[in-house]
This record gives structure tokens, C-alpha cells and sequence, in this order.
């Protein structure tokens, strides 16, 4: 699946909200990208789905969720959960504040094998993250910006074994990073890690 291209009036609502610095705006979209079904902003990662846009979802009303992950980090489990939850209406998409988009959606096969699966994710994501340190990553500077990307290699992992529609477009900052990183052990260590947990 490719996703389709986003409108102005989205553009101009991702660059507004890249840059928040503490909490998330979660700005609802129609399917079309012109019209904005509902917009909050929450103090930290997560939030509700308003019962009127779930009550939408549920009936097949096709959605895009925009908002911003401060940290840097692609899709939370949150956020999946929240694709489990309506799969085939909702797309989510994240943007950080180097200007990176992370995109995802999946179908009901997809969210119901994510779903049977949510406590194992919930493991391997916190165990990519326990990687990050000391003797993995030596260089302090590095070691900081590498805790963005163990969810980003977590989607696409999942998407390389079809269970969730992704994409990741990358800014120049992150790309660097990522070569970076690609010189120390963490990138196999990752990989490994995933490849053993998520068959």
C-alpha cells in the first residue's frame, strides 16, 4: 500500500506542530486531508479518541490522526493499539521535530494479528531501548539521539513481515544519525533482537 500524498492544509498542520516542545496535538483529519474533524493537545504521550470519532470509526469512516512525538520516536504502542483498535479507517502519522514522518495503518487481518501479539511488542520495545548504553554505544552524544529510533526499526520489522502498513521519511539529521549508528553494534543488536522475538 502507498500512501497518498498529503494536502496544504496537512503540511501546514505538520509543521505547526513538529516543533511543540512538551506533549502531543493530535489533530483528526477526513480522509480527503481538507477538512479537520478535531484538534487537543495532551501534556504527555497517549490520549482519548473522542467518543463521536470513535462512534465514526466504528461505522467505517475513514480517518487520518496527526500529531507530534517530541521525543523524536516513530508509532508508540499507543498508537498501535490505536490501529488495532480500527483497522482499515485510520491512518496515524507522527512527526518529530527534525521534520521526520513516520506513516502507518493496517487491516483488520494485520490488527487482529498485532493484537494477539501486544504483550510480546510491549516487551521488545522496552527491551530495544534497554540496548541503548554504555559499551553498545560508547559516544554520549549518540547514545542520547539513538533512544528516537527502536520503534522506527520495530514498525518496519513488522512491516517487512506484512503485519503493518509503513512508512518512514527520514530528515537529513536522522538519516545521519542512523549511518552513525549503523557503526556500532546497536543496529545488529536490534535487528537480532527482533528477528528472535517477532517471528
Amino acid at each position: 500500500m502507498s500512501f497518498p500524498a498529503f494536502t496544504d492544509l496537512e503540511n501546514t498542520i505538520l509543521d505547526e506542530i513538529r516543533g511543540i516542545p512538551k506533549g502531543e496535538a493530535h489533530v483528526f483529519m477526513s480522509d480527503d486531508g481538507n477538512t479537520v474533524l478535531h484538534r487537543e493537545e495532551h501534556v504527555g504521550p497517549g490520549g482519548v479518541i473522542p467518543a463521536d470519532l470513535e462512534q465514526r470509526l466504528t461505522g467505517g469512516e475513514k480517518m487520518r490522526l496527526l500529531h507530534n512525538h517530541p521525543s523524536g520516536g516513530s508509532l508508540s504502542m499507543y498508537d498501535i493499539h490505536a490501529l488495532v483498535r480500527f483497522p482499515d479507517v485510520l491512518e496515524i502519522v507522527v512527526v518529530t521535530p527534525t521534520r521526520t514522518i513516520y506513516r502507518a495503518a493496517a487491516s483488520a487481518w494485520q490488527a487482529a494479528r498485532l493484537d494477539s501479539m501486544r504483550q510480546p511488542l510491549i516487551d521488545v520495545s522496552t527491551e530495544l531501548g534497554l540496548l541503548v548504553r554504555p559499551g553498545i554505544i560508547d559516544d554520549d552524544d549518540l547514545r542520547i539521539v539513538a533512544d528516537r529510533y527502536p520503534r522506527h526499526l520495530l514498525c518496519h520489522h513488522l512491516h517487512a513481515k506484512s503485519l503493518l502498513e509503513y512508512s518512514a521519511s527520514l530528515s537529513a539529521e536522522d538519516n545521519s544519525n542512523m549511518r552513525e549508528l549503523a557503526g556500532t553494534p546497536i543496529i545488529r543488536r536490534w535487528i537480532d533482537e527482533l528477528e528472535a522475538r517477532i517471528k
